[in-house]
């Protein structure tokens, strides 16, 4: 889901529709850090309770925190500055953002926050799937 949801993204912006643009763009995030959660479930057995209703979160923060990933991004936002950029860029996300219109430059900005090679968030978080 979280490709389809950046490439959602991607399509309106081309189309000059940038509206909720960055809002699939940051779910695109999302889901991308829930799928490094969902990695911590064991067939057959009831996952933790913790993480269940962590997957009701919208705070990247606290996603990236079930993921285990606090100790990576310490390390990434402490040795990269481009990545430290786009990090910031998508904190600013939250999921009312559909209710919001935006300038084409918002959304090309949270895009390349998102997906940029090697420095979005999107690609740092795709190295632990």
């Amino acid at each position: 889901m979280s490709d389809e949801h950046l490439a959602a993204a991607r399509s309106l912006v081309e189309a000059g529709l940038p509206g909720v643009s960055p809002y699939l763009a940051g779910l695109s995030v999302e889901c991308a850090l829930k799928a490094v959660i969902a990695r911590q479930f064991e067939a057959e057995t009831w996952p933790p309770k913790h993480l269940v209703r962590g997957m009701f979160e919208h705070d990247f923060s606290k996603l990236r925190a079930l993921a285990k990933l606090d100790d990576e991004w310490a390390l990434e936002d402490r040795s990269n500055p481009a990545f430290r950029r786009s990090w910031r860029a998508i904190t600013r996300w939250s999921v009312d953002a559909r209710y919001s219109a935006c300038q084409l430059s918002e959304a090309e900005d949270m895009i390349e926050a998102v997906a940029s090679e090697p420095n979005g968030v999107r690609p740092w978080i795709a190295r632990f799937w």
